[in-house]
């Protein structure tokens, strides 16, 4: 059950897209033992609305050094730690030193995001589009 009844007071109290957000909080919440690093903890939300699917070995790669590199720079200041050298260890710095994202490595995360971004509207596009096959209605 999605919402619980104890929290559905709060949820009629939200407007318009908050109650969006509550949900996929809520769809988060409920499969969070599921959730791994990168591209797996957003299959695995996805695929509470039936939205998940396959996605290229390079991509889950590029997507998995983005986060733990933001995590690194937002969290540690830029500063190398054990963690990001066990989920990425092909990164070339070694603990302590800083990570440096030049020009070349920012275009490799942004066409990864938006190439994540459109494999996940082509898969909604197609489930709500695609015409049903005479074997699918039932």
């Amino acid at each position: 059950m999605l919402l619980r009844e104890a929290h559905l007071g709060e949820y009629e109290t939200l407007k318009g897209n908050e109650k969006y957000e509550y949900i996929i909080d809520a769809v988060e919440f409920q499969s969070r033992s599921k959730l791994g690093k990168g591209v797996s903890q957003f299959e695995s939300l996805l695929e509470q609305f039936d939205l998940s699917g396959k996605v290229d070995d390079d991509l889950r790669r590029h997507i998995l050094e983005l986060q733990q590199v933001r995590h690194v720079l937002v969290h540690r200041n830029g500063i190398v730690d054990k963690r990001l050298l066990q989920a990425c260890p092909w990164i070339v710095p070694g603990v302590g030193k800083t990570v440096f994202i030049d020009h070349e490595i920012y275009e490799m995360y942004y066409d990864a995001v938006l190439k994540y971004a459109f494999e996940i509207g082509d898969r909604a596009f197609t489930k709500l589009y695609k015409p049903k096959q005479e074997s699918d209605i039932s």
